[in-house]
């Protein structure tokens, strides 16, 4: 409730304020709206942790990106009927990540105040989308006008593939881009869509310490250098990136290692996705994303375990023969039976409600996915 009527106060500025010049531009209605309701209520309710429902919000939506019929943000319409379809999850939820791409890209301050600006130069007219990048980038002294089309103008979203190499006590990283689809035929044919990609690297250092490195991919694969000699690179630090990003299967299981130590419960979302989305075309095995699972077992953050655990059951009910339930049961309740054990069945006074809503994942895949153990059901009884 509170996010809604956020979002529908922020239609004030976005929507009355400055109003679109047709309806082919209507994400500058919702998705700023949409971008701006966990803003308002995150301030208010730190608790509630509405960052990472941002992240699960760009992660699924990039699911409905990754199909053959999505659309680009920016579409054509002139019918009542092709207005009408312009309200859907593309111009609320993707045009919303894009916007904490570009945010996350430009520094909040100053994207803060490129907002402003556009605001100030057209309150009480009529507005595109080439005018709120021409001002973003004005105010910014980057190429906004140059990457927003790229995102806003062409349908899908890339897979950042990224490959390491460590040379002395500095490191090249060879990015390269393409389309991804859940398609694997589609996938592996390739296209020649390009995206100009603010991508954040984030090298995990042999000593412990990450360092951080923000680039522009412009071109299907370019090489960057990294100061360090890290263990791993991962290709979307503070999980602020609007693509996905593919890896070895020798850097998950590194990751797998670091992943809840070293790794933010953004980054975690993300990286969970990620593989996932390998996974489904082939580019990395299941027991890939297992080990990233295995090594979130002292994690209790619901967002982070709400996605680990609906896969869990994806598995159990797609993927493991009648041959191998018994044993991916057995693992399943390895993995979940700590923090199962720490929340137990009944919530406690005081209880957040982050907590409750984790104990109803964990327990529903315990029971429905990996069979508890009888005493478990007796206590419950």
């Amino acid at each position: 409730m509170a996010t809604v009527i956020a979002h529908e106060m922020a239609h004030q500025w976005f929507g009355d304020l400055v109003t679109m010049k047709w309806w082919d531009d209507i994400w500058l209605n919702e998705g700023f709206a949409t971008w701006m309701e966990n803003k308002a209520v995150a301030a208010w309710k730190p608790e509630w942790h509405l960052e990472l429902d941002d992240v699960q919000g760009t992660v699924g939506t990039l699911g409905v990106d990754a199909l053959k019929n999505t659309r680009p943000i920016h579409q054509a319409a002139e019918t009542p009927a092709q207005i009408q379809e312009l309200f859907d999850g593309i111009a609320y939820g993707k045009a919303a990540s894009v916007l904490r791409m570009l945010e996350a890209y430009l520094g909040p301050e100053t994207f803060r105040a490129g907002v402003d600006q556009y605001l100030k130069q057209h309150s009480y007219g009529n507005a595109t989308a080439d005018d709120f990048w021409k001002t973003l980038a004005a105010v910014s002294k980057k190429p906004v006008d140059q990457i927003m089309p790229t995102f806003v103008k062409q349908p899908g979203a890339p897979m950042i593939s990224v490959r390491p190499q460590c040379s002395g006590n500095s490191s090249t990283v060879t990015l390269s881009q393409k389309r991804y689809f859940f398609d694997r035929s589609l996938f592996e044919t390739g296209n020649d869509e390009l995206w100009q990609v603010p991508v954040c690297l984030k090298e995990h250092g042999d000593s412990g310490k990450d360092s951080q490195k923000c680039v522009l991919l412009t071109r299907k694969e370019q090489n960057f250098a990294l100061p360090g000699c890290g263990s791993w690179v991962m290709a979307n630090a503070a999980a602020g990136g609007y693509y996905r990003s593919g890896y070895s299967a020798d850097a998950v299981r590194a990751m797998s290692r670091d992943i809840e130590k070293d790794l933010t419960p953004s980054e975690r979302i993300v990286l969970l996705s990620d593989s996932w989305a390998s996974v489904r075309v082939g580019e990395q095995q299941i027991g890939d994303y297992l080990a990233l699972a295995e090594g979130l077992q002292p994690d209790r953050t619901r967002a982070v375990l709400e996605q680990v655990t609906r896969q869990l059951e994806f598995i159990s009910d797609h993927l493991v023969t009648d041959g191998d339930r018994d044993s991916y049961e057995q693992w399943v309740r390895r993995l979940l039976s700590p923090v199962a054990k720490e929340l137990g069945w009944q919530a406690k006074p005081g209880e957040s409600d982050e907590t409750k809503t984790l104990r109803a994942h964990v327990m529903h895949t315990l029971d429905m996915r990996a069979a508890i153990p009888k005493y478990w059901r007796k206590r419950a009884n």
